[in-house]
Parts: C-alpha cells; sequence; structure tokens
C-alpha cells in the first residue's frame, strides 16, 4: 500500500477517492501522507474492519455501497474506469 501512495505521489493536502477501501490498509497509508479521504465499500464486514483501523479523527469519511450505482449521486459528469488489483 505504501508503494501504491508513494508512485501516486500523494500528497499532504490531497483528496482521494478510494474505491473499494477494503479493510482500510491503503486507506491508512493514504492517511499517513496526508491526505483526506472518501471511501466507498460495498462490503459491510471489510467496511467495519477499516471503521476499527482508522481513528475518529482522521480526515476519512466511508460510505458503505455500490460506487457504481451511487456513481449518479457522487458525480454524474463522470466516466468511472477502474482496475482490480490482486496481491499474490
Amino acid at each position: 500500500a505504501t508503494a501504491i501512495v508513494r508512485d501516486a505521489e500523494v500528497a499532504p493536502g490531497d483528496r482521494v477517492l478510494e474505491v473499494g477501501c477494503g479493510p482500510g490498509t491503503l486507506t491508512a497509508c493514504l492517511l499517513d501522507a496526508g491526505a483526506e479521504v472518501l471511501s466507498v465499500e460495498i462490503e459491510p464486514r471489510l467496511l467495519a474492519i477499516a471503521r476499527e483501523r482508522i481513528a475518529p479523527s482522521a480526515p476519512w469519511r466511508a460510505i458503505e455501497g455500490d460506487v457504481l450505482a451511487a456513481k449518479s449521486r457522487l458525480a454524474p459528469e463522470l466516466l468511472v474506469v477502474a482496475r482490480a488489483a490482486l496481491d499474490g
């Protein structure tokens, strides 16, 4: 996760939309880099783990739901393209 943050050149004050935060591993690294993070996670159990992991005072907002289903409410003018990465 730290390599992703480094390669993306995340800097303090950046605003990041994280699609699929899972248990919050990347979320924590983004926050450590000084980003403000909005995470959307479809799986309630994973989001619960992330919520336990991330400090309540962190500049992080989490939404439980399907980002593609909510796209029309979040940003109807945007085209959403994603590539899933699997560790392995």
